[in-house]
């Protein structure tokens, strides 16, 4: 994985460029012809509901800021197959973007020299996927140079063509009726599509608490407001029948305002604008089938990235194919099905925003919050599945298709090959005592505020470094807690009969084994003044049913034993390292080392303080 390189300016710059695209430069003419005059206030609408659904994607970002964005959400909310049929819908609806772009540039290229337009897509992907592999870093800094010149050349378009404005351009200004300015946002809708696919980068994000917030809410706002003044410069500048259906309105608007030169100009523009969108979109999509490679649900493969960058070339060069077989969608199709994939997502993230926040885990620590929540969440959820219902049956029929195949990969090879944390809900309700538990998913949560609780994660750390490592001969679940209750008698208030009727009694009420191999008893011990980690390897097994007869079938060959008092200090180490124990226990390695004759201490502690 590439180094977190990413910043405020490179959040904005790779949101702006993902947004600033088809969505100005060819969208305005199939728009008009659905609204008339009135197109501008669709984009208003758009951009106010993009910032209403990118509110709770800004606070997931921020509390989970991995690879895979919205599949990475709502896969740890909802399980792996909500998530698996996600991060397709959401990877298939990026990609298609990215190919709209990239066939918008390649039909420049073909104007200007007459080059053979699909050649001309293959290579032009190809060399956006170079750039990509170069670097993600290298990436973001061509795209704050683009987006830069893109918004000084749209906001002087705007500014001349205000100065010789046409009101009467404007009249009639409503001509298909109100209903048709909120069917034609959900049509233009795609063209915010852009946020999305900083979420699916925010693993590659500095300060992501801070950077993600600023540069999505910022991009947000100047994109909008960039989109209305074109909208009404073009709408002033163009009469009606030269608007309505063309697929280069504002490069019209700009020959009819400066000649050939505004034509040159904007056109130069609208290439940029491809080539900022083609980019940020080649980098954020890829970023899906990554994810959900390292979870198993795609090839392994797929998740090599390069020594130097440690972008995921694979992965890239992938979605670059999706690409490439993409470029001859129609385009009303392809607006539509991107935009309900898009609001699906935002419903999606809203629901899971609500879900963290009222399982109240005292880790889902995000650095920004929705505003006014739960209303605003709920008015998220209310408004996008308005719009998806109004867009229409074929744009939901793609919806459909796509989350068919989604499902049908799924179940036929990510459901019994996946290995992601979401196993960790069962193991971390069956070991945390109740009034410890903080719900679900508490070790992913746990490694990720690594990088904002260093202090915390260096303790998890220390008390792996100096656990107890104790080969036992027990044989029974009783000669285990005993030899415990011992060992820990010396350090706290209890004597060892105290705590040996504690640990059964918790057994009793909830059994400590958790895999097939492993268990993690534990106990809160009054007096306890450091915590502590034993760790006890049986060759043999230990029964921890009490009801075998003769060889032992589902014996525990592998005993964590953390250990704290009552203070606040000790119990929020205790969840850290009980989620980081659950994590190891599930590992690969450790369950080859535990199905071996003969296991090695060495090995065990290696990986467990890995």
């Amino acid at each position: 994985m590439s180094s977190k390189g990413l910043r405020t300016i490179h959040v904005f710059a790779i949101a702006s460029g993902a947004m600033i695209s088809s969505g100005i430069f060819i969208l305005p003419g199939t728009a008009f012809q659905r609204v008339g005059p009135a197109l501008f206030v669709s984009y208003i609408l758009g951009g106010l509901l993009a910032l209403l659904g990118t509110f709770s994607v800004i606070e997931l970002s921020t509390a989970l800021p991995k690879a895979g964005g919205d599949y990475y959400f709502i896969g740890r909310t909802f399980g792996p197959m909500a998530g698996s049929v996600t991060g397709f819908l959401s990877w298939f609806a990026l990609s298609l973007k990215t190919a709209f772009a990239v066939f918008g540039l390649a039909e420049i290229v073909y104007t200007l020299t007459g080059f053979n337009l699909q050649l001309a897509a293959l290579l032009i992907t190809l060399i956006f996927a170079l750039i990509n592999i170069i670097g993600v870093k290298e990436t973001a800094f061509i795209e704050i140079v683009l987006v830069l010149l893109l918004l000084v050349i749209l906001t002087g378009f705007a500014a001349f063509a205000f100065l010789d404005f046409q009101p009467q351009r404007f009249t009639p200004f409503m001509t298909l009726g109100l209903n048709s300015v909120f069917s034609t946002t959900a049509f233009v809708f795609v063209s915010f599509g852009g946020l999305l696919q900083i979420a699916s980068l925010a693993g590659e994000v500095r300060n992501p608490g801070r950077s993600i917030p600023r540069g999505i809410i910022a991009a947000v706002v100047v994109i909008t407001l960039t989109y209305t003044a074109v909208i009404i410069a073009a709408t002033s500048a163009l009469p009606a029948e030269s608007f309505s259906g063309s697929l280069t309105p504002i490069a019209d608007a700009a020959g009819l305002l400066a000649g050939p030169a505004g034509t040159i100009v904007v056109s130069a523009a609208a290439a940029m604008a491809f080539i900022t969108t083609a980019l940020a979109g080649i980098m954020a999509a890829s970023r899906y089938p990554l994810a959900m490679a390292r979870a198993g649900l795609l090839p392994g493969f797929i998740t090599r990235t390069t020594r130097h960058s440690g972008s995921p070339w694979a992965s890239i060069l992938i979605t670059s194919l999706l690409i490439m077989g993409a470029v001859l969608l129609d385009i009303d199709t392809l607006a539509k099905s991107a935009s309900a994939v898009i609001m699906l997502s935002y419903i999606l993230s809203s629901v899971s925003v609500i879900v963290f926040r009222e399982t109240r885990l005292e880790q889902y620590q995000p650095a920004f919050k929705v505003p006014l929540y739960p209303w605003t969440n709920i008015a998220a959820i209310f408004i996008f599945g308005l719009f998806l219902i109004d867009m229409g049956v074929k744009a939901m029929m793609a919806a459909f298709l796509l989350t068919g195949t989604s499902l049908l990969i799924y179940f036929f090879y990510g459901k019994k090959r996946a290995d992601h944390n979401w196993a960790f809900v069962h193991i971390l309700k069956r070991v945390v005592d109740r009034e410890m538990q903080s719900g679900s998913i508490e070790e992913e949560l746990e490694e990720i505020l690594a990088d904002r609780q260093k202090q915390e994660g260096s303790e998890v750390r220390e008390v792996l470094s100096q656990a107890l490592f104790v080969e036992t001969d027990a044989k029974e679940r009783a000669e285990l807690f005993q030899e415990i209750s011992e060992r820990l008698a010396a350090n706290c208030d209890l004597n060892a009969d105290e705590i040996f009727n504690g640990l059964e009694a918790r057994e009793k009420e909830v059994s400590f084994a958790v895999t097939e191999r492993t268990a993690i008893p534990h106990i809160v011990l009054p007096g306890m003044k450091e915590f502590s980690l034993m760790v006890f390897v049986s060759q043999n097994g230990i029964d921890f049913t009490s009801r075998s007869e003769g060889p032992c079938s589902d014996c525990i060959r592998l005993i964590l034993v953390p250990a704290g008092g009552p203070e606040p200090e000790h119990r929020d180490l205790h969840l850290q390292l009980l989620a980081g124990c659950a994590r190891r226990l599930e590992s690969r390695e450790l369950k080859r080392e535990l199905e071996k004759d003969q296991i090695s201490l060495k090995r065990v502690k290696k990986i467990l303080e890995s």
